[in-house]
């Protein structure tokens, strides 16, 4: 996941979450539960890519 803007918590189904803000990444399992929740008053946008093995 890279954040293009705005900042956004990615909280997993472990109960751990990752926060991350503009031009930052978060390289995760996607196999793990999670969500992405935008933080603060503006909307984030953020750009995913998933691969399978």
């Amino acid at each position: 996941a890279l954040v293009l803007s705005g900042r956004v918590r990615i909280q997993f189904k472990t109960g751990e979450a990752v926060s991350i803000g503009p031009q930052e990444t978060a390289y995760f399992n996607s196999s793990v539960g999670h969500i992405y929740l935008a933080e603060g008053e503006e909307d984030a946008e953020v750009m995913v890519v998933m691969s399978e093995r």
